[in-house]
């Protein structure tokens, strides 16, 4: 009987020594917002709210709460492999023996917290993780999720909303008519649904918390299927549709005309820049994903290649959609300005190409020839001639995927 109370004590005494051998001495670092304990019990772990540290930013509930940093199994591997281990808070840095459990208690001063695990290798800090910092955001409540979230609702709302402004832009006479001369087509297919995202009817995405308090970001799946299979395939077809050979016949003039109007545009945004800065640097300011260049970048594709080219640059630098529309409107306001005078000038052709001394006989022959072709190929397309384009568009666009795949390989490598 003795025998077994004294495996019992023992067991007892074992479990106590796990569950708070290094909870009675924790390493503390940064005034109290970091502590590292050799081990904490799944009591103590589940008491505190959780962080997983797989995204770059996340927000998190301003409570005073402190939360565990939950490691996935792979991260704490590649953090034990490393010979010496330092994190870095805010700008400080410290060296830690161990990693095993990391609590975080934020400050509630502060806005954010940007931490990141470091080791030091001839004498410069690298990052241990596949994510060089992680921004911890520090938020009063997460925002309202928007009135539709569903990815059908949503879907079939952008639909309708298209095809109200191209039945109505259509309209040969009466109001729709004059409301498209001040709103044209293309400004309200952007202008509509930004309306509906700034009065959060719809949302490209937005944050909800979890179980213990973070912020996760919920994304639509509407723009991941438009980025990544519809503009590319329409990319595809606008390239299909060009005369490749009749614009090169104008010439050298023409190519020269064109290679300068596209520099003109690429070094414009940059010049741009420069001359506002220096009497308004907030007007072109912004960080990261806010920062105006990004969407000077949007601005400068959509007057290189059109719309679907003003897309694409939107997807390659990440602009905040937030303010996309106000570059949608630019685009829109200026284009149409310079519209105004091609359309003013273009009743007087032959006074300014005469006053330029202009020879526009190659370019008024490939008009010519174009009409033409588009009179003799012209036509009701079939289910079958849909069905074909749709084959040559999308195995295009998988063929392409596919090769990206092994090109980001390649280059890694």
């Amino acid at each position: 009987m003795h025998f077994f109370k004294i495996i019992l004590l023992g067991a007892f005494a074992i479990f106590n020594l796990n569950t708070n051998a290094q909870s009675q001495n924790p390493q503390v670092l940064f005034d109290g917002q970091l502590t590292i304990y050799e081990s904490l019990s799944a009591q103590e772990r589940e008491a505190l709210a959780f962080f997983n540290p797989n995204n770059e930013e996340t927000k998190v509930l301003k409570e005073g709460k402190s939360f565990w940093v939950q490691f996935t199994p792979k991260q704490r591997a590649v953090i034990n492999a490393a010979d010496q281990i330092f994190v870095a808070m805010n700008g400080d840095t410290a060296a830690v023996e161990s990693l095993h459990d990391l609590v975080i208690t934020p400050n509630g001063q502060l806005e954010s917290l940007n931490f990141s695990i470091l080791s030091l290798e001839d004498g410069v800090y690298k990052s241990v993780l596949k994510n060089k910092s992680f921004r911890i955001k520090l938020v009063d409540d997460f925002g309202k999720a928007p009135f539709f979230t569903k990815d059908t609702i949503v879907f079939g709302i952008l639909i309708l909303l298209l095809a109200l402004v191209f039945y109505t832009s259509s309209q040969p006479d009466g109001f729709w008519k004059k409301l498209h001369i001040f709103l044209p087509a293309l400004l309200l297919c952007y202008l509509l649904p930004s309306i509906l995202s700034s009065l959060n009817i719809i949302s490209p995405e937005w944050i909800e918390a979890d179980a213990y308090g973070n912020g996760v970001k919920v994304k639509s799946g509407i723009y991941h299927v438009a980025s990544r299979y519809l503009l590319p395939a329409a990319l595809i077809l606008l390239t299909l549709s060009l005369d490749l050979k009749a614009v090169f016949k104008l010439g050298w003039k023409a190519l020269v005309m064109f290679l300068t109007g596209t520099l003109g545009i690429v070094i414009g945004g940059p010049i741009a820049i420069l001359i506002v800065a220096a009497f308004s640097p907030e007007t072109v300011g912004g960080e990261g994903f806010d920062a105006v260049w990004r969407g000077l970048a949007t601005l400068a594709g959509s007057w290189i290649g059109g719309g679907a080219n003003q897309t694409a640059m939107l997807e390659v630098y990440k602009y905040n959609q937030e303010n996309y529309g106000a570059m949608v409107l630019v685009d829109i306001v200026v284009a149409n300005i310079w519209m105004a005078v091609l359309l003013f000038g273009i009743g007087k052709k032959e006074r300014i190409d005469r006053w330029f001394k202009a020879d526009n006989t190659d370019i008024e022959d490939l008009k010519q020839r174009v009409m033409d072709y588009e009179k003799s190929v012209m036509r009701i397309p079939t289910l079958k001639d849909l069905m074909i384009i749709l084959g040559i568009a999308f195995t295009a666009v998988s063929l392409a995927h596919w090769g990206a795949d092994y090109m980001v390989e390649a280059l890694k490598s």
